[in-house]
């Protein structure tokens, strides 16, 4: 890996330790945005489902026009 050479000569460490340091940072970078992820996920979920299932809504103004006259 490129980036793991320039980040070796740079840090003055072996190859080996850059690429340990690259994956190290990598999964600390992955597994902490992954919470949010999952999160925000769910309360999309939540969100459709509450719109579809619980308080559907109308679907023409022909029907909200039907309900009204009915109910008087």
């Amino acid at each position: 890996m490129p980036f793991t050479r320039n980040h070796a000569k740079a840090a003055n460490v072996s190859e080996r330790q850059a690429e340990s340091d690259f994956w190290l940072y990598s999964g600390m970078v992955i597994f902490s945005i992954l919470p949010v992820i999952i999160w925000a996920v769910i309360e999309m979920g939540e969100g459709i489902y509450a719109h579809t299932v619980l308080s559907p809504c109308r679907c023409s103004v022909e029907e909200v026009a039907l309900d009204e006259t009915e109910t008087r």
